[in-house]
């Protein structure tokens, strides 16, 4: 593979690329390339400790910067070379984002939301997104367009509250209100990114058309359970919408057979969420990797479980895993035509894993370089 002014320029035998004796080259055999990997849904400024929650409200800007910046060089020993921040405060995640983009850090790509637009009080309000009146809404759109957000999150429903205490389920945005959400934010260029935690939240975003929802956990309210929706899945794949299930949120605390409160409905639901994933997928509905990291006992450094549990309990072969990963997550996020393949003219963006992938996802832990752009940003091949 040749790679010129950060982009793919060919790809074939070596007699036939090599244009120059000079030429930098790595030789990456026995190892397998792949395009570099994308994570749809992360928070860089979060501890992904199980202190998290109290982390992201007390900790200072600068703190959450210098984390940032660190939790941005582990995706990159991952393999993950483009990541969507979906929830930071305004001030920090940018000025992230826009030193990545012009080099200042080893850094990946990086799409951000900024503040997530929430009620007062409501999930997620310790980012500075809260909103409670129409002209509240429009003026948080404008603010995060003017900002140069790349996506516009929106808390749909509830999870905790601004203190860390758990409200599930309270619907925070009814449709009628997502629908001018969509809108105002479609009029700036901004896809609409829905939290849903609920069938009614999913229900809502659903019926505004939002362009992806995040979790996609079909607990019912009144009942207290579980509660698969044929009829909302359908529409929601008729409409093309996207879904992130994240599935490796808090992974070993809900799989631990003696979970603890804070998330013990998400810790019962587990087992139903992993099959309701394979059956939203069944019934056409595109599923991308996005692994929550920074959030409550999510870390970094662990974005492969997420294809893996795609291949081994979604019903989804490694190559389908590999794509979720790959192109259906870049076209997902918006980088269809820039990243996520192998491809000439497309960013030279590529990683080398031990294995094979197509065959086995679990390749996918064993990351031995990394290239950004052309640049290489993570090597354990010429150091071995």
């Amino acid at each position: 593979m040749l790679i010129e002014d950060g982009r793919v320029a060919g790809i074939g035998a070596w007699t036939e690329l090599a244009t120059s004796a000079s030429a930098p080259t790595i030789d990456v055999r026995p190892c397998a390339l792949v395009p570099g990997l994308i994570d749809t849904h992360v928070h860089l400024t979060g501890s992904g400790s199980r202190t998290a929650v109290e982390d992201r409200r007390t900790e200072s800007d600068e703190v959450q910067l210098l984390r940032a910046a660190g939790n941005g060089f582990r995706t990159l020993q991952e393999g993950v070379t483009t990541v969507r921040d979906c929830g930071a405060r305004n001030d920090v995640i940018f000025t992230y984002r826009d030193a990545a983009r012009r080099g200042h850090l080893p850094a990946p790509r990086v799409l951000a939301s900024g503040s997530p637009l929430t009620r007062t009080g409501g999930h997620g309000s310790m980012w500075g997104g809260e909103v409670d009146t129409p002209a509240e809404v429009r003026r948080a759109i404008r603010r995060q367009a003017k900002l140069g957000a790349d996506c516009l999150k929106v808390m749909v429903d509830m999870g905790l509250d601004g203190a860390g205490r758990a409200r599930p389920g309270l619907l925070l945005f009814e449709a009628e209100e997502l629908r001018g959400i969509v809108a105002e934010a479609a009029d700036w260029g901004l896809p609409v990114v829905a939290h849903c935690l609920t069938v009614r939240g999913i229900a809502a975003a659903a019926r505004a058309r939002v362009h992806s929802i995040e979790h996609a956990i079909f607990y019912d309210v009144r009942s207290g359970a579980h509660a698969y929706d044929e009829a909302l899945v359908a529409e929601m794949a008729e409409h093309g919408i996207w879904v992130n299930p994240g599935q490796t949120f808090a992974y070993e605390a809900i799989s631990d057979p003696q979970p603890g409160e804070k998330y013990a409905r998400n810790a019962a639901m587990f087992e139903a969420r992993l099959e309701d994933d394979a059956r939203m997928r069944a019934a056409g509905i595109r599923l991308v990797t996005g692994t929550d990291a920074g959030t409550y006992a999510t870390p970094f450094g662990r974005y492969a479980l997420a294809p893996i549990l795609f291949a081994q309990r979604v019903a989804m072969s490694p190559l389908e895993a590999l794509r979720a990963c790959t192109s259906d997550a870049a076209e997902a996020i918006g980088l269809g035509g820039e990243a996520g393949q192998l491809r000439p003219g497309l960013a030279g963006d590529l990683v080398a894993v031990e294995g094979d992938p197509g065959a086995d996802v679990t390749a996918l832990e064993r990351v031995r370089l990394t290239v950004l752009a052309g640049t290489v940003v993570h090597d354990r091949v010429t150091a071995r």
